[in-house]
């Protein structure tokens, strides 16, 4: 049986985006933590049009590092795999500037869940059944 290797991260590289492959690219937030490990990842799938996975949390540098990856590119859509603080509050100031419909599955159960920071509202709740 052939095991996964764990691939440490040694150089996140705050502040840039980093082509994981042709369709894919990350900007790691500057947020280290037992929780985010290097710092928080979020995702530019596609070419031209792209989708923004987890937008991440509301830190100047990142928004800033974000908006820089994504000129000249179009972003139409906006996915958001859950709504904790190093994940989902981007969401509304990217949805606001690019126009972008944000998608999830929904807010936390609790509302006073202290990880929801920001909990965000889909402009389309994700069933399952939908592709990107």
């Amino acid at each position: 049986m052939t095991a996964i290797p764990f691939v440490a991260l040694d150089d996140p590289q705050y502040g840039r985006v980093v082509e994981l492959s042709p369709l894919v690219r990350r900007v790691i937030a500057e947020n280290p933590s037992k929780f985010t490990y290097r710092g928080t990842g979020t995702y530019i799938v596609g070419r031209g049009e792209v989708a923004v996975v987890d937008p991440g949390p509301r830190l100047d540098s990142h928004r800033d590092a974000l908006a820089a990856a994504l000129s000249g590119e179009r972003v139409v859509a906006i996915l958001i795999t859950h709504c904790h603080a190093d994940h989902s509050p981007l969401a509304r100031w990217l949805s606001d500037t690019t126009g972008a419909p944000t998608i999830g599955f929904g807010p936390h159960a609790r509302l006073d869940d202290p990880d929801a920071d920001d909990p965000i509202t889909a402009d389309e709740p994700d069933d399952g059944a939908d592709a990107v």
